[in-house]
């Protein structure tokens, strides 16, 4: 037998709820509603008594009406809700509007649709949601930007110069105009203890992906190698530039490594305290043959008439400071000069040693073949590979575009180079005679020599595009030339 508020509650069930539930059964079996007849049997053993059981219902037990309500609106509900959970769950509509607003204010009336309300509430859930994020990104850039700035003024200016800008964006849609430091993307370098100071090497290079804490030079010989070296051992020293400086040398070693001999120098060089400056008479090394990020190069060269003299005399008689003169020979051949090498067609002379290209072209057997294949090669990877190649006949000239470049390496090389204290002038070569125009004609046009001026003045002319490009202007000591 029903009450008489169970029998209005069921006669106004709709039809679909009537078609999913069976009133009956859910009666007997919901534990729910059996924890509410226990509780009302409890408050009143005259159960048949609805006077006063609506009474006692209104005055001393208010959260009743909430559990009845909260059943049968999930009765009704087209969503199943679990019958287990916990009995006094009162959070949704009720059919009695004046009791909602009386113990719950804001609840919306008897008219009012569920799925709209929910809808509301999620609309002002992903409202608020929208202003938490912006708010905790304006948040986060306020935070991280100074701790940039304060743990990592480089990187700091590297945001602000543009050099995310200028990976992001194709190198054609930046067009070939001339690059002016002010206009385009100049990165700031690292340079030693001046943090701040601009390093624009990534000016120069096709694609600016380097590990910018190793440079190599693979100084080529005959090429103000030994000088240069000196230089960078000042520079890393005391409280200049502070870098690491390796000059590794086993007698008897060549330029040419295998490919073992290549993979022990790049991990030696990987596992050596950074930033390095790594100085060896080796062929060009791709790091990235081995899985390695690529270092910076260097390498100067010189006019390659001018290398051929410095050498052929060297091998002879060496240098004031003692080095060379360290090949067997006999008087005659020890005595001889170049035009008289020329003239007895000496293959010396008509063979000259391949010592310049392959310091550029790298460890492919054809770059030891005296050959345009390795001229070319040797160009590819300068315009590529290689930071700077600078030319000895303007050394001021290629120092004040390395302090440029290379801020962190070459920072105050010039004042150094111009403190004849500093840097002793003993490496020039001894009793070298002065080779006729003739002999030097036929030497440029005759032999492999004239291969070694192809890549000579390719890099020249790059070396020339450097100083327009960092606004250096015309050099002082080619002017005088």
């Amino acid at each position: 037998m029903y009450s008489n508020y169970e029998r209005k509650q069921k006669g106004s069930t709709s039809k679909h709820s009537r078609d999913n539930f069976n009133y009956d059964n859910s009666y007997d079996n919901d534990s729910d509603y059996n924890d509410i007849n226990h509780h009302s049997q409890s408050t009143n053993s005259h159960r048949n008594n609805s006077d006063s059981r609506n009474q006692r219902s209104n005055n001393n037990s208010p959260h009743h009406h909430h559990q009845v309500q909260d059943y049968h609106r999930r009765k009704n509900s087209k969503t199943m809700y679990n019958y287990n959970e916990n009995p006094g769950y009162n959070h949704g509509y009720s059919q009695n509007s004046q009791h909602n607003n009386q113990h719950h204010p804001g609840y919306p009336d008897n008219n009012a649709n569920p799925a709209t309300y929910r809808r509301t509430q999620s609309w002002l859930m992903y409202k608020f949601m929208r202003i938490r994020c912006g708010a905790c990104i304006i948040l986060s850039t306020l935070i991280i930007f100074p701790l940039i700035l304060l743990l990592s003024p480089d990187l700091f200016n590297e945001i602000l110069n543009g050099k995310l800008i200028h990976t992001l964006i194709p190198k054609e849609f930046l067009g070939n105009s001339d690059i002016t430091l002010d206009e385009n993307i100049a990165p700031s370098g690292q340079a030693g203890r001046a943090p701040g100071v601009k390093q624009n090497v990534s000016l120069l290079l096709q694609k600016d992906d380097f590990d910018h804490e190793v440079l190599i030079y693979n100084r080529a010989p005959k090429c103000a190698s030994i000088w240069l070296t000196r230089l960078l051992y000042l520079l890393g020293a005391g409280n200049m530039n502070e870098f690491t400086v390796q000059s590794p040398w086993e007698e008897g070693e060549k330029p040419f490594l295998t490919a073992d001999g290549q993979r022990v120098v790049v991990k030696a060089i990987e596992a050596t305290k950074k930033p390095l400056v790594y100085i060896r008479h080796q062929y060009f090394i791709d790091f990235e043959e081995f899985n390695f990020k690529r270092p910076l190069y260097l390498n100067m060269i010189r006019d390659p008439m001018k290398r051929f003299e410095s050498f052929y005399y060297f091998i002879r008689f060496g240098n004031k400071e003692g080095d060379g003169a360290d090949v067997a020979m006999s008087d005659a051949r020890k005595y001889m000069t170049i035009d008289e090498c020329v003239r007895a067609h000496d293959r010396e002379c008509l063979e000259p040693k391949w010592q310049l290209v392959p310091y550029f072209c790298g460890h492919d057997p054809r770059c030891r073949q005296r050959s345009s294949w390795a001229v070319e090669k040797a160009k590819h990877n300068v315009e590529k590979y290689f930071a700077f190649v600078g030319i000895v006949e303007d050394l001021e000239g290629s120092l004040e575009v390395l302090e440029e470049l290379l801020p962190r390496y070459f920072k105050n090389a010039r004042n150094i180079k111009h403190d004849e204290t500093q840097i002793k002038n003993d490496t020039y070569t001894l009793n070298k005679a002065k080779t006729s125009d003739q002999t030097i004609s036929f030497l440029k046009t005759q032999t492999s020599i004239a291969l070694e001026y192809d890549l000579y003045n390719f890099v020249f002319r790059r070396y020339m595009d450097n100083r327009k490009k960092l606004l250096l202007g015309s050099s002082k000591t080619l002017v005088k030339k």
